[in-house]
């Protein structure tokens, strides 16, 4: 209890304090303010002591005077001498407010200034002469003189940071120059060797024809039978990959006349494939007997025909007409 109570008697003196604080700051302004309603003043300032090269200031110069106690008669202010500033142009204003001293008149005289170079700068003191039609006496006020500090214009300072925005657009297009054309250079040069595996690549009828050799090459150790069985059923899977059908397990009949449907086969590559499966057909089910000039010969045919299938163009495009009841893998688009 006894530390609350220290601690408030505290807070009110320290209030008390500052009440006294705020009277003698409130006295002070008053006399201050009585003082300047009771005195002819001139007062000078400018709106920025700081300012581009190509910017303006206004300069203003006050004279303040309670009517209601000076009778004054004055001429106008005369511009100030400048250093390294010249004037531009000039403006007149006045006002009055009611105080309880009485009529306090401002009379303001500006002037528009500009900077002539960077660097310091000077606006002179102006002076005044007025003469107090009661008294007859003739008094002259001066002011201070007022440094000004001139920059380099705005765009003067933009100007690096303007180049280095320049340099990094004109990099980053340049750098975008750049990485297309190395983009174009590998992409052809990825088509070039895709082309180039493509070429290399090779086709159904080289795939084929190998495999037609590879079973001649056999043709004794399975035998003549199984030989010509092997012959037809790589045509037939030739075949099918070739034009997307489903051949295997069909009758030479139904193979043929499937065949006859596609209009880029002519009448002689399909009468020669026909001869090949007719020939495979009495061996294996009418057991004709092969010598060797007839393996020789269903050899040749069968080569014969693959070879002459290479300019036929593959399931694309390929004339295939529908049949009813007959399968097909063409995709649909």
């Amino acid at each position: 209890m006894t530390c609350y109570f220290i601690y408030g008697c505290k807070i009110k003196r320290h209030l008390r304090n500052i009440t006294v604080l705020f009277g003698i700051i409130f006295a002070l302004s008053s006399n201050a303010l009585t003082q300047l309603e009771d005195s002819v003043v001139l007062n000078a300032k400018v709106n920025k002591t700081r300012l581009p090269l190509d910017e303006e200031l206004k300069f203003n110069a006050t004279l303040t005077w309670n009517k209601d106690i000076f009778d004054l008669s004055f001429d106008m202010i005369e511009p100030p001498n400048c250093e390294n500033l010249y004037i531009t142009g000039n403006f007149f204003a006045s006002d009055s407010k009611s105080t309880p001293n009485g009529q306090v008149v401002s009379n303001h005289y500006g002037f528009l200034i500009k900077p002539v170079n960077v660097g310091s700068a000077t606006i002179g003191p102006v002076s005044l002469t007025y003469t107090d039609n009661i008294s007859g006496e003739e008094k002259t006020l001066t002011t201070s003189p007022i440094t000004i500090t001139v920059t380099k214009p705005l765009s003067d300072r933009l100007y690096p940071f303007k180049i280095a925005a320049k340099y990094l657009v004109m990099s980053i297009v340049i750098f975008i120059i750049f990485w297309t054309i190395i983009h174009i250079i590998r992409k052809k040069r990825e088509n070039k060797k895709a082309l180039m595996e493509l070429k290399s690549r090779p086709t159904l009828e080289t795939i084929y024809t190998d495999e037609l050799k590879s079973i001649y090459l056999i043709r004794q150790t399975i035998g003549n039978k199984e030989f010509s069985s092997k012959i037809s059923l790589t045509l037939k899977k030739y075949l099918e990959e070739k034009f997307e059908l489903k051949l295997l397990g069909a009758t030479t009949d139904r193979i043929i006349t499937t065949l006859s449907t596609i209009d880029l086969l002519n009448q002689e590559i399909v009468d020669l494939l026909m001869s090949i499966f007719d020939f495979c057909d009495k061996v294996k089910f009418a057991g004709k007997e092969l010598n060797q000039d007839n393996v020789d010969n269903l050899q040749f045919k069968a080569e014969t025909f693959i070879s002459n299938m290479k300019n036929i163009v593959n399931s694309d495009d390929r004339g295939v007409k529908d049949e009813p009841g007959y399968k097909s893998n063409k995709r649909k688009s």
